[in-house]
């Protein structure tokens, strides 16, 4: 396998190594062969410590950030060339039917804002 980056120098485990890894995986796995879990995570409670800013609606193709109220939205300028596409601000954002979300994401600040 080639790469075009420099990855330093890191020897193979030894076959110690494998025999823990080895263990550790028969340990937290069934034995039927499906690769489950003896016992399941359970549910999710956090939500992802990473939170875009924009959102891109293809149904549109609008960029919309959405970190202040109201959202600034962008669709995209066609140009001849694709290198020159760009999204320019719009100077009316669409309608809540034209953006999924957008109604909630309002709701949810303004519900930040009064607590």
């Amino acid at each position: 396998m080639s790469s075009k980056y420099i990855w330093p120098y890191q020897p193979k485990p030894p076959p110690s190594d494998w025999d823990a890894y080895d263990r550790a995986l028969s340990e937290i796995w069934t034995e039927d062969g499906q690769y489950t879990f003896n016992t399941p995570l359970g549910e999710w409670t956090a939500s992802s410590h990473i939170q875009s800013r924009w959102k891109y609606y293809p149904a549109i193709d609008s960029l919309c950030d959405h970190s202040s109220l109201p959202p600034a939205w962008y669709t995209r300028q066609r140009t001849s060339t694709r290198s020159n596409n760009r999204f320019q601000p719009l100077i009316r954002p669409p309608d809540a039917t034209e953006s999924p979300g957008y109604d909630a994401l309002k709701q949810n600040k303004n519900k930040k804002l009064k607590d």
